[in-house]
């Protein structure tokens, strides 16, 4: 027992990034069900508020002119009464369809708001402990379950004190229904409930903010680390970050023997003289124009100009040239026709070059 003390003393740390997604990939999440809760109730009361009077007007208006004056085709056969419960039914669909759908979309946006919405396949794996009665039997009487009863408990038992509270406050109201018309009583009786839902949507929009606060400290307090614990995570993050690195280096290393390999066919190296450097291949029995076939900037340039120099391939400087074959032509295309005048000039001292060798 005092071990396990220990251990939890042992968590000093907040968790790492890493161990932040390892729980996320988990489907680890603080979620908070009174939040989702809340925006059922507030999706009930817009219904009600909103939708409802409307529609059930519109839906009385019509059942009582159908009353007033029913078709006959309706009354002389089954199929006829078949045929208005089946419409009676739909227009009961059309109005309930706001609210069903509200209550399908309200766990979604509620989810995406908390962030604690995770695709796994972890949750989906089979679970012996979930059919274990021992298991089950636990589950149902930890720590976490008689919580939230009790959580529960005192919800409902705040919510029935603040409808008490507000009926409390109509009854006089309530009473002198009695003298009002159907309608006025309905439209009485209705702003009653209405004021009843809005005081325990306020109470349990007060719970879910209390109750996410409380989710997000347990959440994290839960994956709270170790110092070894935070080394290892650090350790691993480096290790990454050494085989990123490495693979780059080889990318790059790969990258400039391409280059050099270009170089090697090219006919100059045109440089900025440092900074950038662009190999030209110029063939007219086989390309119409020059070509670019390697270059590069800073280190890799110095790459070039070095295999340039081994391979006895010609070095221009040419600074305002390097830069605008380096940021305009890409690899293995031809120069543009702005480029055709400067790009001439220095084929043309390439091949004075060559005479003068001859």
């Amino acid at each position: 027992m005092s071990g396990e003390a220990a251990s939890k003393d042992q968590k000093q740390f907040q968790a790492t990034p890493q161990r932040l997604e390892q729980a996320r990939r988990k489907g680890d999440v603080a979620h908070s069900r009174d939040a989702t809760q809340a925006l059922m109730l507030m999706c009930v009361l817009a219904w009600l508020s909103l939708v409802l009077p409307g529609a059930a007007s519109a839906f009385l208006a019509w059942g009582l002119a159908l009353m007033q004056n029913p078709p006959m085709r309706l009354l002389e056969s089954a199929n006829g009464l078949t045929h208005l419960g089946w419409e009676v039914g739909g227009r009961l669909m059309v109005i309930l369809m706001p609210l069903l759908a509200m209550l399908i979309a309200a766990p979604a946006a509620s989810g995406l708001a908390q962030q604690s919405i995770v695709l796994t396949m972890s949750k989906l794996a089979p679970d012996p402990s979930h059919i274990s009665p021992a298991s089950g039997f636990k589950r149902l009487f930890s720590a976490q379950a008689l919580v939230e009863f009790a959580k529960g408990t005192i919800k409902m038992s705040v919510a029935f004190v603040i409808v008490g509270l507000v009926l409390k406050g109509e009854v006089e109201g309530i009473i002198s229904s009695g003298e009002l018309t159907p309608g006025a009583a309905l439209s009485a009786f209705s702003a009653v409930i209405l004021r009843c839902l809005a005081s325990v949507v306020a109470m349990a929009m007060a719970v879910a903010i209390i109750d996410l606060l409380w989710q997000r400290y347990h959440w994290n307090a839960k994956l709270m680390m170790t110092r070894e614990e935070v080394k290892q995570d650090m350790r691993q993050s480096e290790g990454d970050q050494e085989t990123k690195t490495a693979i780059r280096h080889k990318q790059m290393e790969k990258s400039v023997q391409r280059m050099k390999e270009g170089v090697k066919k090219s006919s100059v190296l045109i440089t900025n003289p440092t900074h950038f450097a662009v190999a030209l291949l110029y063939d007219p029995e086989k390309v119409p124009l020059p070509v670019v076939m390697a270059k590069g900037v800073d280190a890799v340039a110095l790459e070039l100009r070095k295999t340039a120099r081994e391979e006895g391939i010609p070095i221009i400087e040419n600074r305002p040239l390097a830069r605008l074959l380096h940021a305009q032509v890409e690899l293995h295309e031809p120069i543009r026709k702005e480029h055709f005048g400067a790009v001439a000039e220095v084929i043309a001292y390439i091949l004075g070059l060559e005479a003068e060798k001859n």
